[in-house]
């Protein structure tokens, strides 16, 4: 068959950005601090990207709850590399249309791949597990598929893991 064209702006250009809020560059700020300590770890420059986005004066706050997240003893399988064997933190996968995919986090475990999404906006923490996971089940599902097609015949857990430390389950309907 023809190649397709990627969904992709004029080499130059870039797509615009979502909406730009205060808690939305929290958000992003949180994704990367749990991106740079979450092992395997990525080298990411924090306080570069808090100056960016306006918030180094937040980096010290929003750094210590993406460590204690990581810490908490009930997320040690996601986040203990004694636990686990490997784990992909920001992880792109292309589907056959040439869309990008991005997982926040991947783990595998002897049973099967725990898929990771992180959900740190407040809306996350107000908005019940079943709507949470209604609302982002399409995506993870997507992502599901993308990883089925990797991993055959393994077990794929996929949760949104909430700024509280909540897992939210988003199994298949």
């Amino acid at each position: 068959p023809a190649p397709q064209a990627l969904d992709a702006p004029p080499v130059g250009q870039r797509r615009p950005a979502g909406i730009d809020t205060p808690a939305t560059r929290r958000g992003e700020l949180f994704h990367a601090c749990l991106e740079r300590h979450a092992p395997p770890g990525a080298m990411r420059d924090l306080p570069q990207l808090a100056a960016r986005l306006g918030l180094a004066a937040e980096l010290p706050d929003i750094e210590a709850a993406a460590r204690a997240l990581i810490a908490r003893a009930d997320l040690a399988p996601l986040f203990d590399p004694a636990r686990y064997r490997a784990a992909h933190n920001e992880l792109t996968l292309i589907d056959s249309n040439g869309q990008r995919h991005r997982i926040d986090r991947l783990v595998e475990h002897d049973d099967g791949l725990w898929l990771i999404d992180y959900k740190t906006g407040e809306d996350s923490l107000t908005a019940s597990d079943a709507e949470l996971a209604a609302r982002h089940r399409p995506q993870l599902d997507a992502y599901r598929a993308l990883l089925a097609a990797l991993k055959p015949g393994r077990v794929i857990r996929a949760v949104l893991l909430r700024a509280d430390g909540r897992l939210v389950d988003v199994s298949p309907l």
